[in-house]
């Protein structure tokens, strides 16, 4: 046992490794399918099929608690009626501490995959997936099983990638107090983003409906509107030589950046950067995304008629939140925030 095993074990009743299958469609909360947790002080293995059993007899707030993505988890034991756990290792942020910015990819899959940890494939992961999802609740007795083996086997490489990132740190430090501290503190943050995820984000339903309805209609408006502003669009497409006549009477165009091929940028970065000095370029940005969206973005709508999305903490290069323009309200343009309730 490692000296940051051994300091951790001091501190801790018992850790457990653990791991949920589930299935979870847009807007909703997940549906647990089964649990399989490992005791690293005693390798003792433990599973429950969730459907049958919701049971969980576990130490919540003197345990620590190592998984990968820990919404998904955590959001799963709110599902069941359990407290969140004070204490969690997160090893997706852990490894986002020890590689962002150096490396790409941060799956489970991904992780292994650096420090040499056997796993299954891709493939046959993919397939278990799906059979979850596309099968329940109704498994076979063979399914079943499967299931279970394949939930078991994530635990068995997520507790590797644990025990390797321990060594990792160990070589960098020998402040356990610190090291775990801080790895608590961000792991229980991932933790309470699964409740913000479970609560959901109250929506005005008939507005939502209305624009989700009407949509195209919508759009051809925002055109319209945009027209009026700034003339760019010519029967309803976009035209880069109107685009470039803005600019001249703006004043932009000779500062204005180009692609490889000398056409003028209109990604969102480029218009992000110019938005606070040019006013029609800040009303093209907030028009552009609701003129390019096939369908209304911004909301996933749930049963209960509240929107849910990821919250993607850690999602960028320096460590901040990441939320998703397509799924998430606040990050969506500011208009479309009206939808909420």
């Amino acid at each position: 046992m490692t000296p940051a095993l051994e300091y951790l074990k001091s501190m801790v009743g018992a850790a457990y490794v653990f791991d949920t299958e589930y299935r979870q469609t847009d807007g909703n909360t997940p549906e647990p399918v089964c649990v399989t947790l490992k005791n690293i002080f005693t390798g003792i293995y433990t599973q429950h099929w969730l459907l049958d059993d919701k049971t969980f007899p576990y130490d919540i707030d003197n345990s620590l608690f190592i998984c990968h993505w820990a919404p998904a988890e955590v959001g799963c034991m709110i599902q069941l009626g359990l407290d969140k756990p004070k204490l969690i290792w997160d090893t997706f942020i852990q490894e986002k501490k020890l590689s962002n910015g150096l490396v790409e990819g941060f799956s489970l899959l991904d992780c292994c995959n650096r420090y040499g940890i056997n796993t299954m494939s891709e493939v046959k992961k993919k397939a278990w997936r799906n059979t979850i999802i596309n099968k329940y609740p109704n498994y076979s007795d063979g399914e079943r099983k499967g299931i279970l083996a394949y939930n078991k086997q994530d635990v068995i490489v997520n507790e590797q990638l644990f025990l390797a990132q321990l060594e990792k740190f160990e070589k960098e430090t020998d402040d356990y107090y610190g090291l775990f501290s801080q790895a608590v503190f961000h792991g229980r943050s991932m933790g309470l983003c699964a409740q913000v995820e479970a609560n959901g984000i109250p929506i005005n339903y008939k507005l939502y409906k209305e624009l989700d309805d009407n949509y195209e209609a919508v759009r051809q408006l925002e055109i319209k509107e945009l027209n009026k502003h700034c003339d760019l669009y010519v029967d309803g497409k976009f035209s880069n030589k109107k685009f470039e006549e803005l600019l001249i009477r703006e004043g932009l165009h000779n500062g204005w950046p180009k692609t490889k091929s000398g056409q003028l940028m209109t990604d969102d970065r480029t218009l992000y950067r110019y938005q606070t000095v040019n006013e029609k370029i800040a009303r093209y940005r907030n028009s552009k995304f609701i003129i390019n969206a096939r369908n209304l973005k911004g909301f996933q709508v749930g049963k209960d008629k509240r929107s849910r999305a990821s919250m993607n903490m850690f999602g960028q290069i320096t460590g901040r939140t990441n939320l998703s323009t397509a799924t998430n309200p606040f990050g969506a343009p500011r208009r479309m925030r009206n939808i909420i309730g």
